[in-house]
C-alpha cells in the first residue's frame, strides 16, 4: 500500500517541478529581452555620446584657433599701447624743454 501512496505523490511533485521550469523558463526569457532592450538602448545612447564627443572635440579646436587669434590681437594691442606710453614720455620731456626754453626767454 505505501508504494500506491506514494506513486502520485511522486508525480504531483514532478508536475510541480515541470510548471515551476515553465514559469522560471519564461521569467528568464523575459529579463533576457528587457536586457536586449536594454543593450539596444545603451548602445543607442554610446553613439549619441560618441556624436557629442566628436562635437566637443570641433568646438575644442575652434575656441583653441579663437584664444590663439586673440593672443595675437592682444600682442599687438600691447604692443602699441607701449608705443603711445612711450610717445607719451617723448612728448613729456619735449614739453618740459620747450616750457623751459620759452620761462628761459621772458
Amino acid at each position: 500500500m505505501d508504494n500506491n501512496i506514494t506513486r502520485p505523490t511522486i508525480e504531483t511533485v514532478l508536475e510541480r517541478i515541470s510548471t515551476m521550469e515553465g514559469r522560471l523558463t519564461e521569467r528568464i526569457d523575459g529579463v533576457t529581452e528587457r536586457l536586449n532592450g536594454l543593450t539596444d538602448r545603451f548602445d543607442g545612447l554610446t553613439g549619441r555620446v560618441d556624436g557629442l564627443s566628436e562635437r566637443v572635440d570641433k568646438l575644442t579646436g575652434r575656441f583653441d584657433a579663437w584664444e590663439e587669434d586673440l593672443n595675437i590681437r592682444l600682442d599687438r594691442i600691447e604692443s602699441v599701447a607701449s608705443r603711445t606710453r612711450s610717445d607719451l614720455l617723448d612728448l613729456r620731456v619735449d614739453f618740459r624743454d620747450l616750457t623751459a626754453q620759452f620761462k628761459a626767454r621772458q
